[in-house]
C-alpha cells in the first residue's frame, strides 16, 4: 500500500481517537480503563489476523527481547511521562509540542542508521507542520522557573523515547517482521503491565451506560487501525518521520473538528496553524 494512502489513513483514525477521548470524559472513565481499551482490545484482532494470515508467531529471542524493552521504555514508561509533564505544564501545548518534535529528530536519525530517504526539502516541510502545531496549541502564559522540570524532564524523555521507538519498529520492518507481529507483541507487553497495576490496586469499575461502552469500542477501533497504520507505514514511506509529521499535522484536523463538535474555540492564530498543516502536508505528500 502506498505511504501517502498509509498516512491518510493514519490522520483520520489519529483524529477519531482524540475526539472519542475527548467524548468519554464526560462518563469519568478511569484512565486505566481508557488505556486498556486502546492496548488490550487490539490484541485478539491482531492474533487472528496472523493465524488467518499463515503469520508465525514465533520471532527469534533477540527481537522479542528489543520489542519486550521497547514496550517497557519507549512506550509505557513514555506514556506516563507524558501524562506527568501534561498534568504539571502550565500550558498542555508545551510538552504536547516538544513531544510532537521528535519527528524531525526521528528523520534526521533515520537517514544515518537506517539509510533512509534524505530531503532537505521535506524536512523543511516537516519543520513546517511543528511550527504551524505550535500556533494552534501554544497560549500566552507565563512559565516559572519553579516548575519548569516537573513537566520538561518527563517531556524530553518522551521526545527520545517516542523517537527511539519509531527507529526500533522500523528496523525490525526492514528485518522482514510484519507490522500486526510487532504490534501483537508490543500491546501484548503494554497490557500485561496494565492489568498487574489494576490488580495490584484492586480497583472496581462499571460503566455507566451502554454509551460509555460504545465510547470506548470506538477507542478501541481507531487505535487499532492507528497503530497499524502507524507501524505498516514504517516500513513503506522513503522516511518514518514522515508518517510521525502526518500524525503530527492530524493536530490540524482535530483542531477544527473538536471546534465543530465541542464548541472549541478558535481564532486567526490557530487558522493559520490549521491552514499551514494543511498546505505543508500536501507538500509533503506530493
Amino acid at each position: 500500500m502506498n505511504w501517502i494512502l498509509v498516512s491518510c489513513i493514519l490522520i483520520v483514525s489519529s483524529t477519531g481517537l482524540y475526539l472519542t477521548l475527548r467524548s468519554i470524559e464526560r462518563y469519568k472513565t478511569p484512565l486505566k480503563i481508557k488505556s486498556l481499551a486502546m492496548f488490550a482490545s487490539p490484541l485478539l484482532p491482531f492474533l487472528f489476523y496472523n493465524m488467518y494470515s499463515w503469520i508465525s508467531l514465533r520471532l527469534p529471542i533477540g527481537d522479542i527481547v528489543i520489542l519486550f524493552f521497547s514496550a517497557v521504555f519507549l512506550s509505557w514508561f513514555a506514556n506516563m511521562a507524558s501524562l506527568k509533564a501534561l498534568e504539571n505544564a502550565p500550558n498542555p501545548g508545551y510538552p504536547l509540542i516538544i513531544g510532537k518534535s521528535y519527528v524531525i529528530y526521528t528523520t534526521l536519525f533515520s537517514v544515518f542508521f537506517l539509510q533512509a530517504e534524505f530531503s532537505l526539502y521535506k524536512i523543511l516541510l516537516i519543520v513546517g507542520i511543528i511550527f504551524f502545531s505550535s500556533l494552534i496549541v501554544l497560549e500566552k502564559k507565563s512559565l516559572t522557573k519553579s516548575n519548569i522540570s516537573s513537566w520538561l524532564i518527563p517531556t524530553i524523555y518522551t521526545f527520545f523515547a517516542w523517537g527511539n521507538l519509531a527507529l526500533v519498529l522500523t528496523y525490525l520492518s526492514q528485518k522482514g517482521i510484519p507490522a500486526s507481529l510487532m504490534n501483537l507483541y508490543l500491546l501484548g507487553f503494554v497490557t500485561l503491565f496494565l492489568v498487574w497495576e489494576i490488580l495490584l490496586k484492586k480497583r472496581k469499575y462499571t460503566p455507566q451506560s451502554k454509551y460509555e461502552v460504545i465510547h470506548l469500542v470506538l477507542i478501541a477501533v481507531f487505535f487499532i487501525v492507528f497503530q497499524q497504520s502507524m507501524v505498516y507505514g514504517y516500513l513503506v514511506a522513503p522516511n518514518p518521520g514522515y508518517i510521525n509529521a502526518a500524525n503530527a499535522g492530524s493536530i490540524g484536523l482535530v483542531t477544527l473538528l473538536s471546534a465543530v463538535f465541542f464548541g472549541d474555540s478558535i481564532d486567526n492564530k490557530k487558522m493559520i496553524g490549521v491552514g499551514g498543516i494543511i498546505v505543508c502536508l500536501i507538500l509533503l505528500f506530493f
